[in-house]
């Protein structure tokens, strides 16, 4: 198979992997994707080569833990950058005593499908990133939980 046709299959084997718990797999996989997307020479499409890589790379992230229960975070108000649909969505993050207690989003998307206000609510409720998403949101549910998890390592998260 042609480094064109190779990098979605390689991800997709990445998310088959965890939904059957096979994590060594997933991050095997995960890892190929990240290498190999930079490398395709598809015709159309490479302005989003760089959101499949950093999607692929928060995956390879989120299997390092499941949940924040015994990171230590420290208190405060973090803030990052995450690529939307439609461009840059910001996120912003208040931790007091340890725990996530609000998220905000600002972005420019067309349709969210209620991303912006369910997937933060989820996070906090769970103290996870480990959430559901929001069909038809999928762009915007990753990068809510790319931004926060951005926010959490300056929070302290390892």
């Amino acid at each position: 198979m042609d480094v064109q046709g190779a990098w979605p299959a390689v991800a997709t084997n990445g998310d088959l992997y965890v939904a059957w718990g096979k994590t060594d797999l997933a991050r095997k996989h995960y890892a190929e994707a990240i290498r190999l997307y930079p490398t395709s020479d598809q015709p159309y499409g490479q302005h989003l080569l760089k959101r499949q890589a950093d999607r692929t790379q928060t995956k390879l992230d989120l299997l390092s833990f499941r949940s924040l229960t015994g990171s230590v975070l420290r208190d405060g108000r973090y803030t990052s950058t995450a690529l939307g649909y439609a461009g840059d969505l910001h996120v912003s993050l208040t931790v007091r005593e340890g725990r996530m207690t609000d998220i905000q989003v600002k972005h420019a998307e067309k349709i969210d499908q209620g991303a912006c206000v369910a997937i933060p609510q989820r996070i906090i409720d769970k103290q996870s990133l480990q959430v559901d998403g929001i069909t038809g949101a999928t762009v915007t549910t990753s990068a809510i939980i790319d931004g926060t998890l951005q926010c959490l390592r300056k929070a302290g998260l390892q």
